[in-house]
């Protein structure tokens, strides 16, 4: 297939990124992707991105640049509502129970009875109250922060009409010649045991098993006929699962009540989608991270190694995704190698000096090596062309920490690695 995938990787960092990058994409003459694929963050900007419309992308730069953590993010409400109650069953221990005894002078006993009664009711409120805050609540909540915000920013942003056409950005996304999936995970359907991975026969053949995987899009039927407000809040539902950060933020839910999360769970780069699909040249959007694996750092809290150990596994499968497709494309080529080299030696048989038997145990031997090559695991696979997208480096960008200037610097670095790369996913574009 000649169109380009624009795989989004996941990752804070990156979104800024994204966006200038497909900013100076949809500003330049090269021709648009025919696919995007994304992962966590990027599906925020994926959404924006698939209109393809110079004011939109402009906007949500605007957007990224003027972001806010209130706009996106926000306390769990269960856990802020057991906090006041904690808080208040705390301060009302300073209350002054003393002046009990001074209601009844005449009954001075009866007032420190009262009193004692009083301190001891506050104070057992009080270890009540912090008791299910602290195990109850903060134990056995779901998350610490919820995405409503994001779910109101994006459905407020998306719904609006632009003024130069008078569409709306739902109407562009469900209308674009460009196809968008957006991926998360459902954390009930994936995974694996030692039987799931013995079950086949032979156990190497597994590799394709992909369960697990949660898919939105702007063109698959199940996703495009439904009622148009239901379809729209379905399409932003399915871009904030794929950002739903394990251990920090709520999951989402499938139809089937299933719990759904980040994309990075099992992959941070999901082209498997486009090329299941049939895509085969992949612009992979990834630039240079090197602030979100930092080896020198003294990790002094719960949350600082929960994300660094996180970042661990991503950066592992994001590993083995991509040199595992590079092994596949170097072991093709090879193979490609072996196969002419084996038609030459069938065609030179005839014009060589020697006898029958002997032309008929090497043609033997051509058809062995020809069934052993269809054995091959990657035999049936195609040769993915590849355009990974490299940058300076990113600035120290986390959603709990980010500035104006650096939203800034990490658009321009995104636009920057765009044209960097022009060059070559031109040549890729025209290559068969």
């Amino acid at each position: 297939m000649k169109d380009i995938v624009a795989c989004l990787a996941g990752g804070f960092s990156s979104m800024p990124a994204h966006v200038g990058a497909m900013t100076a994409w949809q500003q330049s003459d090269f021709v648009p992707p025919g696919y995007i694929c994304t992962s966590s963050a990027g599906g925020i900007v994926g959404s924006f991105a698939v209109q393809w419309h110079e004011p939109t992308l402009k906007d949500m730069g605007e957007v990224m640049i003027n972001l806010r953590k209130r706009q996106f993010v926000s306390l769990n409400p269960k856990i802020k509502n057991r906090a006041m109650l904690t808080i208040l069953a705390t301060c009302s221990m300073f209350m002054p129970t003393q002046q009990i005894e001074q209601l009844f002078p005449k009954q001075p006993k009866l007032g420190r009875i009262l009193r004692y009664l009083a301190m001891a009711g506050v104070t057992g409120t009080a270890l009540w109250a912090q008791k299910k805050f602290v195990v109850d609540t903060l134990f056995h909540s779901e998350s610490f922060l919820v995405y409503d915000n994001l779910i109101d920013l994006l459905m407020k942003k998306l719904g609006a009409r632009s003024p130069d056409d008078d569409k709306t950005g739902f109407e562009r996304i469900f209308s674009s010649k460009i196809k968008l999936e957006l991926l998360s995970v459902n954390i009930n359907k994936a995974g694996w045991t030692i039987n799931d991975i013995l079950k086949s026969t032979p156990p190497y053949v597994i590799g394709g098993d992909e369960r697990g995987w949660v898919s939105k899009t702007n063109f698959r039927p199940k996703d495009l006929n439904l009622p148009e407000n239901v379809r729209n809040l379905e399409f932003v539902k399915g871009v904030v699962n794929g950002t739903r950060i394990w251990s920090i933020f709520d999951a989402g839910r499938t139809e089937d009540g299933d719990f759904v999360v980040d994309t990075g769970a099992l992959n941070n780069v999901p082209y498997h989608a486009a090329i299941n699909e049939g895509y085969d040249k992949i612009a992979l959007f990834y630039y240079n991270r090197s602030t979100e694996g930092p080896t020198n750092q003294q990790f002094e809290s719960l949350f600082q190694i929960t994300f660094r150990a996180n970042d661990l596994i991503v950066a592992k499968n994001t590993r083995k995704t991509i040199c595992g497709w590079f092994r596949v494309n170097h072991d093709l080529k090879e193979l490609k190698k072996q196969q002419e080299n084996l038609k030459k030696l069938e065609d030179v048989l005839d014009t060589i000096d020697i006898n029958s038997e002997a032309q008929e145990k090497i043609r033997t031997f051509i058809r062995d090596q020809e069934e052993s090559y269809r054995k091959l695991t990657y035999y049936h696979k195609k040769v993915i062309k590849f355009c990974i997208i490299k940058s300076e480096p990113l600035p120290p960008i986390h959603f709990a920490g980010f500035t104006r200037d650096n939203m800034v610097n990490a658009i321009n670095i995104g636009a920057r690695a765009f044209q960097d790369a022009l060059p070559e996913l031109e040549e890729m574009y025209v290559s068969v």
